[in-house]
């Protein structure tokens, strides 16, 4: 429906980057336009894996929301202990993704509270949109430096940023 408003005199340029494309985002695209102009420019190798068909993917289903953070708990500490008994293993280093600011702002919270006590020995981060472009610059740069940390964030974080040695990135809900 938006090519309908687009005026049919002038040629056009269109361009669709994506880090994953399906294989009818494909098929729709070379309909809409010029057959003799498409070019499909494939950044992964032919016969390599896609990345989320080679790392393993895990689910963990909670009873309650009153479940959510003991769970997330349970499992960084698990793999946080895990990654210092191991030292074969990269450290711990996590992503974990909210569907809104204010429960990004809750982990936050527990994840301070917990380092304050001690039960956490590992830095945590916080980005959500409320932050200013500062803050969650500093954040992002804090997060990318260390070398063991949890990062909560909104999905302000899930496009585009480049964060490295990640071992784990977890969605909540």
């Amino acid at each position: 429906s938006i090519q309908s408003y687009l005026p049919r005199d002038k040629v056009r340029q269109t361009i669709l980057v994506s880090a994953t494309i399906p294989d009818n985002v494909i098929q729709l695209a070379r309909k809409l336009v010029r057959p003799d102009d498409f070019e499909f420019v494939q950044t992964i190798p032919e016969h390599e894996t896609l990345t989320h068909d080679r790392i393993p993917q895990h689910v963990v289903t909670v009873s309650s929301w009153a479940n959510v953070f003991p769970s997330l708990y349970e499992l960084i500490d698990r793999e946080v202990a895990a990654a210092k008994a191991d030292h074969t293993l990269p450290p711990f280093k996590a992503i974990v993704y909210f569907n809104t600011t204010s429960m990004v702002e809750l982990a936050g919270e527990i994840g301070f509270q917990r380092r304050k006590s001690g039960q956490l020995r590992i830095p945590t981060f916080a980005i959500q949109s409320q932050l200013s472009q500062f803050q969650r610059t500093k954040a992002a740069d804090m997060f990318r430096n260390s070398k063991s940390g949890i990062l909560f964030s909104s999905d302000v974080t899930a496009r585009g940023m480049d964060f490295p040695n990640v071992t784990h990135v977890i969605q909540v809900d």
